[in-house]
């Protein structure tokens, strides 16, 4: 979403120098990489990061997809309906998915021209982009449930990391008011996110230098 704050530390570099050996190792032109783990894990900065290296060290153009731009619910609006929803209604299934795979598969069938969108928080709307397939490498498909992907990402990171881990991270971020509600979503979230680890070709611990599991 734009507006929201990337805050890049020293251990989402060491996530991405972690993954970025083994995305080059499975790397072919038109790949889909999805970068899933519960929040606070460093999704989106860990993204960054790879694909500015992607870039820079391997000239490998990257276009990121943030699956927090495709909730069938406004940002500022989706508290008070999970609310009224309920907080089983939270989960994979608040996600527009049909939007995210049409972009994936246009872009794998080499069509040119692309339709993403970025939600904006200082305007309160959609804005929507088009852009050219011909100039883009790479997909990394990045948030909480991106491992739903399943056969259309070709390789799933999940970064590890329970709620009790990445709180200090996320209050220092900002990005949500810590409410009694807001623990029993990230609970909920937690759940349904941890169910797509198995998923995963690649795990990261949520301290790096502890181990981590890979798979073919």
């Amino acid at each position: 979403m734009i507006g929201d704050t990337i805050n890049i530390q020293e251990q989402h570099r060491d996530k991405a120098a972690i993954i970025l050996p083994k995305i080059m190792k499975k790397y072919k032109r038109l790949s889909v990489i999805a970068l899933g783990g519960e929040s606070g894990t460093g999704k989106t900065e860990v993204a960054y990061v790879l694909q500015q290296r992607l870039y820079e060290e391997y000239n490998i153009r990257v276009k990121l997809i943030h699956i927090d731009d495709y909730y069938f619910t406004y940002w500022n609006e989706r508290n008070d309906i999970r609310k009224k929803n309920g907080i089983d209604s939270v989960g994979q299934n608040e996600i527009d998915w049909k939007k995210i795979k049409n972009i994936i598969t246009s872009f794998k069938k080499r069509k040119q021209y692309n339709k993403v969108q970025r939600i904006h928080r200082w305007t309160d709307q959609i804005e929507q982009v088009t852009i050219d397939n011909s100039k883009i490498d790479l997909f990394i498909v990045e948030g909480l449930y991106a491992l739903y992907l399943k056969e259309f990402a070709d390789f799933k990171v999940y970064l590890s990391g329970t709620s009790k881990d990445t709180e200090e991270f996320r209050v220092e971020r900002g990005k949500e008011k810590q409410t009694t509600f807001r623990k029993k979503i990230l609970q909920k979230e937690g759940m349904v996110v941890r169910a797509s680890k198995k998923d995963a070709n690649l795990k990261i611990a949520f301290k790096v230098k502890e181990t981590y599991v890979t798979k073919p």
